[in-house]
C-alpha cells in the first residue's frame, strides 16, 4: 500500500488488485481510514479522458466491457458479467478474422506459440510473413520447436516465419530478464538494471527493426508485460506508415485504458475502436484498432 495526502485527511491506496484488496479495504474501514485502490485514484484524475475514450468505442459491447472494466479495477464491483467474456482473443472483432496471401503479421510477446497456431489455423496456412518476437529463452526454445511442426504441417516455406529473441519497447537498447518468479513460462520480469545472474535481452523499436525490411505490416499483436505504450511510442512511423490492424493488451496498467486509445487517436486519427475482455479474471484485456478499409484484408484474391 501507498500513502498519499489530501486536503481533507490521510488516504490510503491500495496497490493490489487482487481479491486480497476486499480485506484490505475492511480492515482499513474497521479503523475509520479513508482509502481506494490506486486505480480507483487514477480514474478519478483521469475522469475526463476516461469517459472521451468510451464515446469513441464504436459498439455497446466494447462500452459495456470497458466500464465493467473499469468497475471491477476500482474495486467497486467484485466479478465481471459473463455477456463481457468473449472467447476469441486477438481475433474478437470482425475486422481480425483475416486471411489475406500478403498478410504480414508482428506477434510480440509470441510465448510458445499458442498465437501463432491460431494465425495460421485462422489464416488457412495463406500469409506472407510472421515475425515472432519472444525474449523469454525457455518459451523461444518451446517456440521454435512448435513453429517447425507447424511448417511441417502446414507445407509453409521456412522464410515466412521468422522468430526474433527480443524485447520490443521505443528505443534500442539492454535489459535483464527474470525468468524464475515463480517458475511458470509465462512468467517474465524485465529489468533495467542487471540484478545478480539475469540475462541480457536486446530490446528494438518496431521502427528501427522494420526500417531495412521493406514490409507492409498488416497486423500487429501485443502482449508485452506493460511495455505496450513503450512498444507504441517506439512504433509511430510504422503505424502512420501502414495503419495496421492492432490488438494491443491494456490490461498490465490501469493507465494503459485511457493512454494507449489516446496515443493511437494521435498516431491515426481514422482508427476505430473495440475493446473485448477475454477472461473471467482483470488480466486479457484487448484493444481493437482498425481502420473502415480493415474488411479488404479478408480477399484472399489480392
Amino acid at each position: 500500500m501507498a500513502e498519499h495526502s489530501v486536503d481533507d485527511g490521510l488516504l490510503v491506496l491500495i496497490v493490489s488488485i487482487s481479491k486480497a484488496r476486499y480485506e484490505i479495504q475492511a480492515q482499513l474501514d474497521s479503523m475509520g481510514i479513508r482509502n481506494m485502490t490506486i486505480d480507483a485514484f487514477l480514474f478519478q484524475k483521469h475522469r475526463t479522458e476516461i469517459l472521451r475514450i468510451f464515446d469513441e468505442l464504436c459498439d455497446d459491447l466494447s462500452k459495456r466491457t470497458f466500464a465493467h472494466i473499469i468497475l471491477a479495477r476500482a474495486g467497486e464491483e467484485d466479478c465481471f458479467p459473463l455477456e463481457i467474456y468473449h472467447p476469441d482473443p486477438y481475433y474478437g472483432v470482425p475486422s481480425f478474422f483475416c486471411a489475406k496471401k500478403n498478410e504480414v503479421v508482428i506477434d510480440l510477446g509470441a510465448f510458445v506459440g499458442d498465437t501463432l497456431e491460431t494465425f495460421i489455423h485462422k489464416a488457412g496456412g495463406n500469409f506472407k510473413k510472421v515475425y515472432l518476437f519472444e525474449p523469454n529463452e525457455r518459451n523461444a526454445a518451446a517456440l521454435t520447436a512448435r513453429a517447425e511442426r507447424l511448417r511441417r504441417e502446414w507445407a509453409i516455406d521456412h522464410t515466412k516465419i521468422e522468430i526474433v529473441h527480443a524485447g520490443i519497447g521505443n528505443e534500442h537498447s539492454t535489459l535483464y530478464i527474470d525468468t524464475e518468479s515463480d517458475g511458470s513460462p509465462s512468467s517474465t520480469k524485465i529489468l533495467g538494471l542487471q540484478d545478480g545472474n539475469k540475462k541480457a535481452v536486446q530490446v528494438y523499436s518496431l521502427d528501427e527493426f522494420l526500417r531495412d525490411k521493406h514490409e507492409v505490416v498488416t497486423y500487429i499483436k501485443a502482449d508485452i508485460e506493460s511495455f505496450e505504450y513503450d512498444m507504441l511510442c517506439g512504433a509511430k512511423e510504422t503505424i502512420q506508415k501502414y495503419r495496421p490492424r492492432l490488438a494491443i493488451c491494456i490490461y498490465h496498467c490501469a493507465s494503459d485504458l485511457y493512454k494507449i486509445p489516446a496515443l493511437l487517436r494521435e498516431y491515426c486519427p481514422d482508427y476505430k475502436f473495440d475493446i473485448r475482455h477475454h477472461s473471467m479474471t482483470l488480466s486479457e484485456t484487448v484493444l481493437y484498432a482498425y481502420t473502415d478499409d480493415a474488411s479488404h484484408w479478408v480477399d484472399l484474391r489480392q
